[in-house]
């Protein structure tokens, strides 16, 4: 009896292999695919929160005409508040027929809170705010 059964085993086995090659197969890829987008996922938030902690992005900004240093004080003052930092942000169109716009952040100071990052060049040096633009006057 068990002779028999061992044989049908075997003989099932041998016509079902390349089904059964399928699916191992498919069950492979399937893990796979799984594995490299969790990879994929958890490598995209690292580098999405190590850029937000180099930036040290604002979770608020408050937008008014002008902010004088009495409001940065009352600001400050507040509870839950950690870092307070006021700049000027203004367009510019420029001429030409590009239409295009530049976006200006003014700071009185060093960047604490959304610093930008740097790609090319240099920082500049606080001695540029003492000399006007070579050639050009002054508006």
């Amino acid at each position: 009896m068990v002779g028999m059964l061992q044989k049908k085993i075997l003989r099932d086995t041998k016509e079902n292999r390349w089904s059964f090659l399928a699916i191992v197969c498919i069950c492979s890829l399937g893990i796979a695919l799984f594995s490299g987008i969790n990879l994929y996922v958890t490598t995209v938030e690292a580098a999405v929160s190590d850029a937000y902690k180099q930036a040290n992005l604002a979770d608020y900004w408050i937008y008014k005409g002008e902010i004088s240093p009495a409001h940065l004080a009352d600001l400050r003052s507040l509870g839950e508040v950690q870092e307070v930092q006021r700049r000027k942000v203004t367009d510019i169109t420029l001429p030409g027929t590009s239409g295009a716009v530049l976006h200006l952040h003014a700071l009185d100071e060093t960047a604490t809170i959304n610093v930008p990052e740097l790609l090319e060049g240099s920082g500049l040096d606080g001695s540029e705010a003492q000399r006007p633009f070579a050639g050009q006057p002054l508006c």
